[in-house]
């Protein structure tokens, strides 16, 4: 509980970077879709995450480029995991039964934990 509060309180931010800085995760969706001609039905960028080689190239061409940046500025980066379209609503669009939930947003998570 008392990380909880630490995060919500931005004090982070002061005790964990030198400059008080955060790069944030780059929305993945439109560089998916533009930059790597993947195409993204829905616009649902977690069916990635069950590919092993697409995640393999998203993050040889943007994830690990934007860990190096942050490792260089000497900030803290903040992940994100391409879920919001994880959803009972988007499964359904997407031919997935509502049992995939969890391991759709399982994996998506699991993805960038391997960062």
């Amino acid at each position: 509980m008392e990380e909880l509060k630490r995060i919500i309180s931005g004090d982070w931010k002061k005790k964990d970077s030198k400059h008080g800085l955060v790069l944030t995760h780059p929305g993945i969706e439109t560089f998916l879709l533009y930059d790597m001609g993947f195409p993204l039905r829905e616009f649902a960028a977690f069916e990635v995450c069950l590919d092993s080689s697409k995640l393999g190239r998203l993050r040889e061409s943007l994830l690990n480029k934007v860990i190096n940046m942050a490792i260089a500025a000497d900030v803290l980066l903040l992940l994100e995991a391409p879920t919001w379209r994880a959803s009972p609503d988007f499964l359904r669009k997407l031919e997935y039964e509502i049992e995939d939930l969890e391991r759709v947003n399982d994996a998506a998570v699991k993805a960038q934990i391997q960062l």
